[in-house]
């Protein structure tokens, strides 16, 4: 019998052992004739010191 995914992903959990760090960005160009806009976000987990 094999274990559910959800038991498994309990007994593994990788945010004890990593920070996580989320960046959100935002793009905003204008000219006279150009509009430009961007939203761009991320995360970077590192391991815990």
């Amino acid at each position: 019998m094999q274990p559910s995914r959800s038991s498994a992903s309990d007994q593994y959990r990788p945010d004890r052992y990593l920070r996580h760090y989320n960046f959100e960005v935002r793009v905003d160009w204008r000219t006279s004739d150009t509009a430009f806009a961007q939203d761009a976000s991320f995360t970077v987990s590192t391991p815990l010191a």
